[in-house]
């Protein structure tokens, strides 16, 4: 079965550049996009609606999201039963230890900067697949 990830970013080059990524190391996911903290909210408030086999098998969060901040969406996907087991891999342009420390208190299971380059964009987005979607052992809910 074909992997599911939701990705919620609130910004239009780096979700294309994500697409492309994608495209460019041949991975074949599901992807769903949120592009504020406000939808992603609303997605877990309507969770016992969703098929299980619909839930992203891993989620990538930007921290600086419109509306909702990221790390608010990473304590509230945490503490629902049917998603605080799903890995969330922090993806940001920050670097400070307050965010890193905030992040994995809360639950994150991996903090990740945003290359600057493009190649080097593309080569986290394929290091992420084999990692977390390809050799790891992701939950079943």
């Amino acid at each position: 079965m074909k992997k599911r990830l939701l990705l919620i970013e609130d910004n239009d080059g780096d979700i294309k550049l994500f697409e492309e990524a994608l495209k460019e190391n041949d991975i074949d996911i599901h992807l769903n996009i949120f592009t504020d903290g406000e939808q992603a909210i609303e997605y877990i408030q309507n969770i016992d609606t969703v098929d299980d086999d619909l839930l992203p098998d891993l989620i990538i969060l930007d921290l600086n999201l419109p509306r909702v901040d990221g790390k608010q969406v990473l304590k509230v996907f945490k503490s629902h039963k049917k998603t605080g087991v799903i890995p969330i891999i922090i993806l940001s342009t920050s670097k400070l230890q307050q965010d890193i420390q905030d992040c994995y208190a809360a639950g994150a299971n991996s903090f990740l900067t945003k290359p600057l380059s493009i190649l080097d964009f593309f080569d986290l987005i394929k290091s992420i697949d084999d990692f977390w979607l390809q050799k790891s052992y992701l939950p079943t809910l």
